[in-house]
């Protein structure tokens, strides 16, 4: 099919389930992707790619009495045939039985749509008896013994399959005998290689099924208009597309896990973010003394004698920042140390600039425990959005210092430290951050 048809004909996305062999298709431009059984987050994309795909194409073909032929003959445009192999069918149900329903839709609206099920099952089993009418062609190849032949075609009178490799039945009216063809008398994985290089030069890539990449650089999310109102931290793990924050809404952002140091790769990516926006000066007080290697990311840095450097930062701010188009960020690491060390003067200074400058925002980073216990302090009230936040990790089901309006099971699940919630107004997002500059 790939030889004989464009890849703007027919794609394919193959699943499988079996000794993973179908990986060597996978240069093909036809071959959208494949999946394995360890994938189950790029399986769950797969299925929610082809569910959107038929709700898509039942509109583009509503004038066109529904039918993939009559849109691509009468249209003027045209959509590729989608065919899903699923290589051992067992296996996959045994594994991923809740794409039970999905299946059984796709398979049944599908063909009208031009979205084809091609499966791979040893034997009947495999297919519960209401799929079976979603499959009306049926090609059995060798069988361990002749009643399996019957099992799955019925009657077969004295047809069987001769002793040859490819040779097996298939019924209509009645049963005939087949021949799979050979392709090519050398290894077959080198020739699918081989033929994959020859059709990329003629074929575009077939769409890929979008997840979240294992390296997601700044680069790769940032253009030229990014500034602190747009700041990529990553990419949203559902909807696979960039999550711009704001650091500018609320001034004081409040970033929390239940370890501080599952913050730090997260704060090291915003520093050198922010400094390359040109016109943000970046200061970190390090109030736990824990950010010490990495404070070349930061424009300024302080772990000690506080009160006198956020002097020092309010003399700068006045004179260097207030009036102009630079801004400031200040990264306090540590809240509840800056609470006991700072004295209170230093303390509701920094909050009159932070509350009256637009120019001036703040992040207030430390573990849930420690800003549990700032939960009555008026400058922590007056500052901080218990609603909004940045939670890295798991355990965001589990903490209280920033407010969930609804519980989603997928807050309960665990994740590492590359991904975390967004939370806006009680409602959380979840993103892989930004792991590479």
């Amino acid at each position: 099919l790939c030889g004989c048809y464009k890849s703007d004909k027919v794609n394919f996305y193959i699943i499988d389930f079996g000794s993973e062999s179908f990986r060597v298709f996978s240069k093909i431009p036809h071959v959208g992707d494949v999946v394995f059984s360890s994938e189950s987050d790029k399986l769950d994309k797969l299925f929610k790619m082809l569910d959107e795909e038929l709700l898509d194409r039942k509109r583009k073909f509503a004038d066109y009495n529904g039918d993939w032929n009559n849109y691509c003959q009468n249209s003027g445009q045209t959509v590729p045939r989608i065919i899903v192999v699923i290589n051992n069918l067992e296996s996959f149900k045994e594994s991923y039985s809740n794409y039970d329903d999905i299946l059984q839709v796709l398979s049944r609206e599908g063909g009208r749509y031009g979205i084809s099920f091609l499966l791979t099952t040893s034997g009947r089993s495999g297919l519960m008896s209401r799929f079976l009418k979603n499959y009306p062609n049926e090609f059995v190849l060798d069988m361990n013994d002749r009643d399996s032949y019957i099992d799955i075609l019925g009657s077969i009178g004295n047809t069987y399959p001769a002793d040859f490799d490819g040779r097996g039945l298939f019924k209509r009216d009645k049963v005939l005998e087949f021949q799979t063809a050979k392709i090519c008398d050398d290894n077959i994985f080198d020739f699918i290689k081989i033929t994959g290089r020859v059709l990329a030069q003629s074929n575009k890539k077939a769409r890929v099924i979008p997840v979240v990449p294992d390296i997601i650089t700044y680069d790769m999310l940032s253009d030229k208009d990014t500034s602190l109102i747009n700041i990529p931290l990553g990419i949203k793990k559902e909807e696979i597309d960039t999550y711009f924050y704001n650091f500018k809404r609320d001034k004081t952002t409040l970033i929390s896990a239940v370890e501080l140091e599952s913050c730090f790769n997260v704060l090291n990516n915003l520093l050198k973010a922010f400094k390359l926006l040109n016109n943000t000066v970046s200061i970190v007080l390090d109030l736990e003394n824990s950010f010490l290697e990495n404070k070349m990311y930061a424009n300024y840095y302080c772990n000690e004698k506080f009160d006198e450097f956020i002097d020092t930062i309010i003399n700068y701010y006045s004179t260097k920042i207030k009036d102009t188009k630079f801004n400031l960020a200040l990264f306090i690491i540590g809240v509840e140390k800056f609470k006991d060390i700072v004295s209170q003067d230093r303390i509701n200074k920094l909050e009159n600039l932070i509350k009256n400058n637009d120019n001036f925002v703040c992040l207030l980073i430390d573990n849930s425990f420690k800003f549990k216990k700032l939960a009555f302090e008026s400058w922590y009230m007056n500052l901080v959005s218990n609603s909004n936040g940045i939670w890295i990790g798991q355990g965001v089901a589990d903490q209280s210092v920033i407010k969930l309006n609804n519980y989603q099971k997928a807050y309960s699940k665990p994740i590492s430290d590359e991904y975390g919630w967004i939370i806006k107004n009680g409602a959380g997002k979840l993103i892989k951050f930004v792991n590479k500059m």
